[in-house]
């Protein structure tokens, strides 16, 4: 169905579609999520609905896919994904519409910063000749304006740093001592309420935790479905007829490692009429890709994949594969390599029962 879904209609749009379930089970455990875990939340569910308004769009054929099917499972949460659009700014920051308290705390913190750089604004001019440059800085969370060490007497204030060379003071002038306490006052005010704003998005987090990990779940299995159709229609690979019975026959089977411009294909046939096969012939002959072109092709059905040979290719489903495959050895060259190929070939034969393919 992936592969016919590729074929009618493209690939299904699962950008931003990324792993959110540690961040979903930190929710769950009271954890307080960051701006940039709700982020990333945001483009998962932003992803979903991408999918489903995709697939409600292709999914008007008189028998539908059943990708398409799976992925109307997916529950969409849109109020949930407005509301962090409208609160999450970035990976650091709020919006000042994330809660009409934010809003006004942050109009306020405006306000008395601005009130703050007038006052500093009117020192810079009436004492220009005691400062070391005319500029407005901060230390400590407070505006400051760095005077000479020579003309401290000339601007009353507070010492908040020195500079490395001490011939600089950071000095807080009273004039705005108290602004500067205003504005720390509503900064501590704006942290407390980003915390509650964060606390509250975290905690429809956990509400919806099922939600969130059946969604991922789907997810996980549509880009999973896509990429093996993709692999599929890379290989020329064909749907094999899967049987129970130990036969296998394969059409102008190709090694699924090799190029295709230098694979030989190879048909072959197993357990039909024989079930021992001996493949022999001189070296770089092709035995050993023929045999692992059979285990290959074997093991990618039994993992739901397609495999590259013509179509009626069978393949059967075994309960083990084993393999000993290596570089052809004489007791004559290497008595230990030959050996341990031994033993391979004897436990093999112990453990070889009915729905094993040996190779």
């Amino acid at each position: 169905d992936a592969l016919l879904r590729l074929i009618k209609f493209g690939e299904l749009p699962l950008s931003g579609v990324n792993d959110i379930r540690p961040s979903v089970r930190r929710a769950r455990t009271e954890a307080v999520l960051d701006c940039s875990e709700f982020m990333r939340i945001a483009a998962f569910l932003r992803a979903l609905e991408r999918i489903l308004e995709e697939v409600r769009g292709d999914g008007r054929e008189e028998t539908p896919l059943r990708i398409h099917e799976r992925a109307l499972e997916l529950v969409p949460l849109p109020g949930f994904l407005r509301r962090l659009e409208q609160s999450v700014k970035d990976d650091r920051e709020l919006f000042d519409q994330a809660s009409d308290t934010l809003f006004n705390i942050r109009v306020k913190l405006r306000e008395a910063q601005a009130a703050v750089r007038r006052e500093l604004d009117k020192i810079l001019s009436q004492k220009a000749d005691a400062l070391q440059e005319p500029i407005i800085t901060i230390r400590g969370g407070r505006f400051v304006v760095p005077v000479r060490s020579d003309r401290r007497g000339q601007v009353r204030g507070i010492v908040h740093d020195t500079s490395a060379s001490g011939g600089t003071l950071f000095i807080e002038p009273m004039a705005v001592v108290e602004l500067n306490n205003k504005i720390r006052e509503l900064e501590s005010a704006e942290e407390h309420e980003i915390l509650v704003i964060l606390q509250e998005l975290s905690g429809i987090v956990a509400n919806q935790y099922q939600v969130f990990m059946d969604n991922v779940d789907l997810v996980a299995g549509l880009d999973f479905a896509m990429a093996k159709a993709k692999l599929a229609s890379r290989m020329d690979a064909s749907l094999p007829i899967l049987n129970a019975k130990g036969e296998i026959l394969l059409h102008k089977a190709r090694h699924p490692l090799i190029d295709r411009d230098r694979v030989v294909p190879i048909d072959f046939e197993l357990g039909k009429s024989f079930n021992t096969l001996v493949i022999t012939g001189p070296n770089t002959g092709g035995k050993t890709v023929s045999l692992k072109t059979c285990g290959l092709l074997t093991l990618m059905a039994m993992a739901g994949l397609f495999i590259p040979a013509r179509e009626r290719s069978e393949i059967a489903w075994f309960e083990r594969v084993e393999a000993d495959i290596g570089d052809e050895q004489s007791i004559e060259q290497n008595l230990s390599t030959f050996s341990s190929h031994m033993r391979e070939i004897i436990r093999i034969t112990d453990e070889a029962r009915p729905g094993t393919l040996v190779l």
